[in-house]
């Protein structure tokens, strides 16, 4: 009979591994939704900023066309194939800014990394064609695409 009681217990008992498996499950609960949270909120504010940022990029390029910032030399840094040479009138540099596409203004303004959310219509715009994060801005219905061309932003 002493010898059984002097037997050292080892391992845990039943309980004690239920009691550490609820007590971490409580844990995880309470940190799954707080951290769900942080990251749409990070995705959220990273729209926000690229929406900016695009809007930003469309005018610039927008701006270097009528303004003639952007001509016949800059052939090989536009995706623009019908730039105005540099002594175009107002008139024919203004019908270049209205034909060129949301993509061009991308990609002159090397922010390639927004056309994805672009053609996944993650920005919108408003009737003056200023441009919004559609998740900040869920009242509009312009959904902005790469086919949305300068026609439709900003005239």
């Amino acid at each position: 009979m002493k010898r059984r009681m002097q037997k050292r217990k080892c391992g845990f008992t039943l309980v004690e591994l239920v009691v550490v498996i609820a007590i971490l499950a409580i844990l995880a609960a309470i940190a799954i939704p707080v951290v769900v949270g942080i990251i749409d909120n990070a995705n959220k504010t990273s729209d926000m900023t690229d929406a900016k940022e695009l809007d930003e990029a469309c005018m610039t390029y927008k701006t270097g066309i009528v303004w003639g910032v952007i001509n016949s030399s800059d052939f090989g840094h536009s995706t623009q194939s019908n730039l105005p040479p540099p002594n175009s009138s107002l008139t024919t540099k203004i019908a270049a800014a209205k034909a060129a596409t949301v993509k061009d203004a991308i990609h002159y303004s090397n922010i390639t990394k927004m056309e994805s959310k672009v053609s996944n219509g993650s920005f919108v715009y408003d009737s003056e064609g200023k441009i919004y994060a559609r998740i900040d801005r869920t009242d509009l219905s312009d959904v902005l695409t790469l086919t949305t061309t300068f026609n439709d932003l900003y005239y």
